[in-house]
């Protein structure tokens, strides 16, 4: 984490106790707020981690989870544009190119087997 680059192992635990204590307080003001409370150790406990709920929630899951709409914007936008360049790259494939550049960090469709071998040397 760039933030505790450079700081000794005691600095990096403070900061990991300081990052807690902030989330607990934040988490405990919004509970507050909401008007609701924890369950507790002994509920939690006491729950059988094979029950189902009572209700399950049925939307879709989100692409992606971000706490600002112009970080989630960002991440659509570099989707589609990454989404895009596959099919691009993927209709050549398929229409017989040989040395076609795909975008980085994904593996090319698998290929219909010809008998030739792809294999350097």
């Amino acid at each position: 984490m760039p933030t505790l680059v450079g700081k000794s192992d005691e600095e990096q635990r403070a900061w990991y106790r300081e990052m807690v204590s902030l989330i607990e307080e934040q988490t405990r003001e919004r509970l507050r707020k909401e008007g609701k409370k924890v369950l507790g150790r002994r509920k939690v406990l006491a729950q059988s981690p094979f029950s189902k709920p009572k209700r399950i929630k049925r939307s879709p899951a989100p692409a992606c989870h971000c706490t600002e709409i112009d970080r989630w914007k960002a991440f659509r936008d570099a989707y589609r544009s990454f989404a895009s360049l596959y099919r691009n790259a993927s209709r050549k494939l398929r229409q017989g190119a040989k040395k076609v550049k795909f975008p980085d960090n994904c593996f090319p469709p698998p290929l219909a087997y010809t008998g030739e071998s792809t294999a350097p040397g």
